[in-house]
């Protein structure tokens, strides 16, 4: 967790701005542009933080989309 944590950060800026109980909110500097590295972005966040998309309907390719671009993230993830 801390090496893709890390590779976030020195890859698009992306750090920790808040926590509130299960949830991480991450403020990134600078997105995936491609869909390719934002869709490696969504993989490795739901190695994190699997219940931001669990029971949402919608597909990790779809997700990969919303973060191209999107300096905001928030993280779910319960125990």
């Amino acid at each position: 967790m801390v090496a893709i944590a890390r590779r976030w950060f020195e890859s698009f800026g992306a750090e920790p701005v808040t926590m509130r109980g299960t949830i991480v909110q991450m403020v990134v500097d600078r997105p995936p542009r491609d869909l390719e590295a934002a869709y490696w972005v969504a993989c490795e966040q739901m190695l994190l933080a699997e219940n931001t998309l669990a029971g949402s309907g919608i597909f990790l390719r779809q997700h990969a989309r919303t973060l191209r671009g999107r300096k905001h993230r928030f993280l779910h993830s319960r125990p």
